[in-house]
């Protein structure tokens, strides 16, 4: 029999279901339950290879804004996004930072501006998913 045919995919799987964050937050999750479905190629770092999520973050005035995955358990990877899904067009992205395997944004931010954070690992096997932490600090 085929008891476990129910398979939880992360909410925040697509672009078109990202979940919204506020600036000065912290977001925790995990990319092992995602897919790289509609994963973009590249965005200052190769974006597609493993499991990510979607989150968005609207600015509320001009200004820097920084994301990292400071505390997270894997080899992270970030890219930061305008425009909408689809038509994404690329703000920054980075494999690893601070010295380590984990990863930071910083970007100039338009008010009113709706910008797509996609979190992702390095690599194709099971270490380039896991636990993450994203970080979004605005100034």
């Amino acid at each position: 029999s085929d008891s476990d045919c129910s398979s939880s995919v992360a909410l925040n799987d697509s672009c078109a279901s990202a979940i919204s964050i506020d600036c000065d937050s912290s977001v925790s999750g995990s990319t092992a339950p995602a897919t790289n479905g509609d994963a973009p190629a590249f965005c200052g770092t190769s974006l597609d290879t493993a499991n990510g999520v979607w989150y968005t973050y609207t600015a509320s005035s001009d200004g820097t804004v920084t994301v990292d995955t400071l505390g997270s358990t894997y080899d992270t990877k970030l890219g930061v996004f305008s425009g909408s899904c689809g038509a994404l067009v690329c703000v920054g992205g980075n494999d690893d930072s601070f010295g380590t395997l984990l990863s930071q944004v910083s970007f100039s931010a338009t008010a009113g501006e709706t910008y797509s954070v996609y979190v992702t690992g390095f690599g194709t096997s099971t270490n380039s998913r896991g636990d993450y932490t994203l970080n979004i600090t605005c100034n």
